[in-house]
């Protein structure tokens, strides 16, 4: 009756937490502090005289003066005492047990466990007799914790509530690796690197000075293959790269210059601030250029962009999309925008509530540049009086001129912008000329001229029957007068 009495005390009073398996060196400190833990189980300085008997009263349920009693510890620092074996830092639930509200609980097998161990017990001998509850309810399980080194820092299925920042690693030069179902990430030294068991998989390093100071960092996935040059930094692989199996050879993502990135595919390389998204073949060597995947493509220029396949951009600032033909598609133009499209290309600029293409400009081979003219796209029609259009057009200077900075040497004839437009009012703004406004303006200026031309054709027309009948007359006078 009395140890029912003491259980159910125990199981009212106690909502205990992860206390130190080592209360050994803590409890003697005053004021007890948790900055470094002790593993008496490992270490050999806790006493069953002492911490055992503490323990033991705890888990009865004593508190306060009672708990250390005799044992040379002052009244005073009971409290400090509990709080220590309530600290989260610390792990005497070794059972597991919990209260209602998922707290951990201290039990009298708990005590027991701790006191024969303290005692020198080991094996099966630390759970003989007791009947074990909680998550670790068979002697191996005990056991394991306790071999676990210090229970309260151990890592445990389903999560830790340390009351402070967890850390799991090394405190020696060894590298900390993590396995799992043939995967493994490994830590050490300034790498990070994540692998399955083909060596395959992304590692990260980080490179910085003897202070520690970072300078930078590598990201490399893909395959173990995938390489970074030495001397460069901040480099980024994010995948690729295969291995033919058959003819055991590897296709290696690389980058070789710092700050280059590949985003995946083989057999691809990446210059100085330089790119390459995928692809194959592919080669982004210009500094901060870019081959935004396809096959066997060069971005050799500075900050220049190649796409498509066999695309080869040698000038820098251009731009080079080739179609899908085996050919080189190559330019050394500076600055220049080049495509190979040889289905044809096509500007949409606006589309219909469906999707469908309304207002566009494109050139096919065989025809020049056609944009959009469907009737059905336009509104508040107006017919032009084409001999006004004429006149305008007459009116409006037109002159040869050349262009200022680039191909200043060029020589061109046509109207300024602001003239069209104050003669016409039409287009977007008097800075540029709509070729398709420049084309309706002579086409309307031709109307005129052939209205013109048709009146005149009318006039001679009729002065030509007018002079035949004249002719016809003076024919008849001569006649009658015998001349």
């Amino acid at each position: 009756m009395k140890t029912t009495n003491h259980r159910s005390r125990q199981l009212a009073q106690t909502r205990r937490g992860f206390a130190a398996v080592a209360v050994a060196t803590a409890l003697l400190q005053s004021p007890l502090t948790h900055a470094q833990q002790s593993c008496p189980f490992d270490g050999g300085d806790a006493s069953l005289a002492k911490e055992g008997l503490i323990l033991s009263r705890y888990a009865l349920g004593i508190t306060g003066a009672p708990l250390v009693a005799n044992t040379g510890i002052p009244a005073a620092s009971a409290q400090t005492v509990e709080d220590s074996i309530n600290s989260p830092a610390w792990g005497l639930n070794i059972t597991g047990n919990t209260d209602v509200s998922g707290a951990p609980v201290l039990t009298p097998n708990d005590a027991t466990i701790i006191s024969r161990k303290i005692a020198g017990f080991s094996g099966a001998a630390l759970t003989n007799g007791l009947a074990l509850s909680g998550p670790r309810n068979t002697p191996t399980a005990v056991q394991n914790f306790l071999l676990a080194g210090c229970p309260g820092t151990a890592w445990v299925q389903g999560g830790n509530a340390f009351g402070a920042p967890g850390v799991i690693g090394t405190t020696d030069s060894q590298p900390l690796t993590v396995m799992g179902k043939g995967a493994a990430v490994s830590i050490g030294g300034n790498a990070v690197s994540i692998l399955n068991s083909s060596s395959a998989g992304l590692r990260i390093l980080t490179l910085g000075d003897a202070s520690g100071v970072l300078w930078s960092a590598h990201t490399i996935g893909g395959i173990s293959q995938n390489v970074v040059d030495s001397g460069i930094l901040g480099a980024t692989i994010a995948g690729g790269g295969t291995f033919d199996a058959w003819e055991q050879i590897s296709y290696p993502n690389r980058v070789a210059g710092s700050y280059g990135a590949v985003g995946g595919g083989y057999s691809n390389i990446s210059g100085f601030e330089a790119v390459v998204t995928g692809g194959v073949g592919n080669v982004a060597s210009g500094t901060a250029s870019a081959v935004n995947g396809g096959r066997n493509n060069t971005a050799d220029g500075d900050y220049s962009v190649a796409m498509g396949r066999r695309a080869k951009t040698l000038g820098n600032g251009s731009f080079q999309f080739a179609d899908s033909n085996n050919f080189d598609f190559t330019s050394s133009t500076v600055n220049a925008f080049r495509v190979r499209a040889t289905g044809g290309v096509r500007f949409v600029t606006d589309i219909d509530g469906t999707g469908a293409t309304t207002w566009s400009c494109a050139a096919f081979a065989g025809a020049g540049w056609s944009c959009s003219s469907d009737r059905n796209l336009k509104q508040a029609l107006k017919n032009l009086d084409g001999k006004k259009v004429l006149a305008k057009l007459a009116a409006m200077p037109v002159y040869q001129w050349q262009p200022k900075g680039q191909n200043a040497h060029v020589k061109h004839v046509g109207p300024m912008a602001q003239d069209f437009m104050k003669a016409f009012g039409v287009g977007d703004d008097d800075k540029m000329i709509g070729m398709q406004d420049a084309d309706g303006v002579a086409l309307a200026a031709i109307q005129g001229l052939n209205q013109i031309v048709k009146a005149k054709d009318a006039k001679i027309a009729a002065l030509e029957k007018a002079n035949a009948v004249m002719q016809r007359e003076m024919a008849a006078i001569k006649k009658r007068l015998g001349m």
